[in-house]
């Protein structure tokens, strides 16, 4: 009797098939993965977005209450609010911060003698961050100053630079809606910057450099750095503009110069009639023009 055959079943894959397969879930990964970080960039654009809203929101109401916008900064009169303040500081009760308020206008800073210890330099404030920004709400060090301090990633506009004042935000700046001859829709209040990777640019409150609030409060589309001697303003390239761009590399030193985000290809910013727009680096060209209250631009100058 002859013996049959067994059929034999082949379970395993072939090098060939294993790559094919490996290979397939390589580009699935992938395209999951980039699915995933447009999302949640997205998802943080948003969010900054809202918030910025939050603030606009807030600067027309305090114009309601005072008949002019917040001053930029605030000198040593402190006529206009809480001396040696920036706007975010004086916009506390219409972003839902009374509480503070009071609390500051109870304790008020002593200048200079007081700041290091000052209980409202380290008071994080939500309206004024944008969770794309990973120090986002971190109380970090000022390295030029040796304190602790809170940060913000909005800067008001104080129009070309901090010298013009040919903007809405600047130092005692008083300006009302009736001002903005260039109109409402097409001029610009306060767009995203992160502080600088020193610390010693950016804190929510006051300022620790310039005692006109560049930099920290206020800031031009077309900025320039005067020189101080110390910190990052000893290194970077002095009485240049430094218009808005994509930086090279976040911890680029002389970014605070400059608006910019870490959002990818541009930013939000705040116009005065409350509207929040995202403007890609490319636009840099016709920022001037809508830094300007009163300038007579077209929008597409």
């Amino acid at each position: 009797m002859q013996k049959q055959g067994s059929t034999s079943i082949r379970f395993a894959f072939t090098l060939i098939e294993l790559l094919l397969v490996l290979g397939m879930l390589g580009v699935l990964s992938g395209l999951t993965l980039g699915a995933v970080q447009k999302a949640r960039q997205a998802v943080l654009r948003v969010t900054c977005q809202n918030r910025l809203k939050q603030v606009g929101l807030g600067m027309h109401a305090y114009h309601t209450s005072h008949q002019r916008f917040p001053a930029g900064f605030l000198g040593e009169s402190g006529r206009l609010g809480i001396p040696y303040t920036s706007w975010r500081a004086n916009l506390l009760p219409f972003v839902g911060e009374q509480t503070l308020h009071n609390q500051i206008l109870a304790k008020p800073m002593e200048v200079p003698r007081g700041m290091a210890d000052y209980f409202a330099l380290t008071t994080i404030i939500v309206p004024y961050l944008c969770p794309a920004d990973p120090k986002s709400g971190v109380v970090g060090p000022n390295r030029v100053h040796g304190i602790e301090t809170a940060f913000a990633n909005h800067m008001g506009v104080s129009g070309t630079n901090q010298k013009t004042e040919d903007g809405l935000l600047f130092l005692d700046s008083q300006v009302r809606s009736s001002d903005i001859g260039d109109g409402s829709s097409q001029t610009l209040m306060v767009g995203e910057r992160p502080p600088s990777v020193d610390g010693g640019f950016g804190n929510w409150f006051t300022t620790m450099a310039f005692f006109s609030g560049a930099h920290d409060a206020v800031s031009g589309v077309m900025e320039f750095n005067p020189g101080t001697g110390i910190g990052l303003g000893s290194i970077c390239p002095k009485n240049v503009p430094y218009p808005y761009q994509e930086p090279k590399s976040p911890l680029e030193p002389c970014n605070y110069l400059f608006y910019w985000s870490y959002h990818p290809s541009g930013a939000n910013w705040l116009f005065a009639d409350g509207s929040v727009r995202f403007i890609p680096y490319s636009a840099s060209p016709m920022m001037a023009g809508l830094s300007t209250r009163n300038g007579g631009e077209l929008p597409n100058e």
